[in-house]
């Protein structure tokens, strides 16, 4: 379908009547108020369209001149001392043998460790433990004589 065809189409389309329902809730509309025109109303409109204006300027003005606020910093932090770090191996498996691209016969080994590093407050006694987990995958070179 064309716009012509839907233009002539929609030309040929004729409205409905307006039911007498609706018809009496219209008629039974209260009149307007006495010495109530529309400039008045697009007065009121304007008047408060520049109060909410002004009211926005001055919470806005009144927000940016505040100064920062500040947090001071707690009294107790104090730095933790390292105590500790280890590598502890959880796991070490051998996977065979693999062949390189390049034609040589190498082992793959794969080992599960962590890494395991502490702190300690000797003031407060509290200590802070941070483990890291770690997987490796060597390859090495097997030489056959």
């Amino acid at each position: 379908m064309d716009d012509l065809e839907l233009e002539t189409e929609l030309k040929a389309l004729k409205p409905r009547r307006v039911s007498p329902r609706l018809a009496a809730v219209f008629d039974s509309a209260p009149a307007p108020l006495p010495g109530s025109s529309p400039a008045k109303l697009l007065e009121w409109r304007r008047w408060t369209a520049w109060s909410c204006a002004a009211g926005l300027l001055v919470g806005v003005t009144s927000l940016s001149l505040r100064p920062p606020v500040t947090h001071p910093a707690p009294q107790s932090a104090r730095p933790l001392i390292p105590a500790t770090v280890e590598n502890v191996v959880l796991d070490g498996a051998e996977e065979g043998m693999i062949s390189l691209p390049d034609g040589s016969t190498a082992r793959r080994f794969r080992i599960r460790s962590a890494d395991i590093v502490s702190w300690h407050d000797p003031a407060t006694n509290a200590s802070v433990r941070w483990i890291v987990p770690r997987e490796d995958v060597r390859i090495e070179p097997v030489h056959f004589y």
